[in-house]
């Protein structure tokens, strides 16, 4: 009996759930359950000793630089829209970890993989390349879903194909990382980009206070939707 075909898809299927669960297992892991019906949680501080929070601060630390190097690829690579959305709401979780505990590389780093999925491809703004992911830290971000494997899993679809996907056109805002003289073209988001715009809303609403200076990078962001 030969064994049955793995279905095309299953690899990274896998891979999108362990990613899931990952993000899951450490906020428990930091936060712990939530309580049903608690209205004004302790603050973080109170309720970790010391002990307890290096060790968080050594998982967010040991782990920050390949997820999110695997989990930005995945919202370009995504054409579902719940897909997307998971991958979101775990780096919006994972962003709120990192401001509680005060990493704030970490922070700035999932933050601006979300204002990037935000804007349309090579877009110019000069605050979504300041190199928050120095060499120092070793950390590779993938990005276009150049480093996954099967082109049936990238979303770099052509020039014709982005174009059939665009729901808003606008006029770009002028940004000083252009060289004297280039004119940008219209900006053109898509559904995909307007689903990262809302969940960017929704981490500086339910967030705002752990972003520290990571609202410069969003609200250079917003300004140029």
């Amino acid at each position: 009996m030969e064994p049955p075909a793995i279905p095309d898809g299953y690899g990274i299927s896998v891979a999108y759930a362990c990613l899931l669960d990952i993000v899951r297992s450490i906020s428990l892991a930091i936060q712990g359950p939530s309580q049903i019906g608690e209205t004004n949680p302790r603050p973080y501080k109170e309720t970790a000793s010391e002990e307890d929070q290096e060790l968080h601060c050594q998982l967010i630390n040991s782990s920050w630089c390949g997820l999110v190097a695997a989990l930005s690829p995945l919202i370009d690579a995504a054409t579902d829209e719940s897909v997307t959305e998971n991958v979101l709401k775990s780096m919006q979780t994972y962003a709120s970890l990192c401001g509680i505990l005060e990493l704030h590389a970490p922070r700035d780093e999932f933050i601006t993989a979300i204002c990037r999925a935000s804007l349309p491809p090579h877009y110019a703004l000069s605050v979504l390349n300041m190199g928050y992911h120095s060499n120092s830290l070793n950390c590779h971000v993938r990005s276009d879903g150049q480093d996954l494997s099967g082109g049936q899993y990238m979303s770099g679809c052509g020039e014709s194909d982005f174009r059939h996907q665009v729901v808003a056109v606008g006029t770009p805002l002028p940004t000083s990382s252009l060289p004297i003289g280039v004119q940008q073209g219209p900006v053109m988001l898509t559904a995909k980009n307007l689903q990262c715009m809302r969940a960017l809303l929704h981490l500086a609403h339910c967030h705002g206070s752990i972003l520290g200076s990571s609202w410069h990078i969003v609200l250079a962001t917003l300004q140029h939707l």
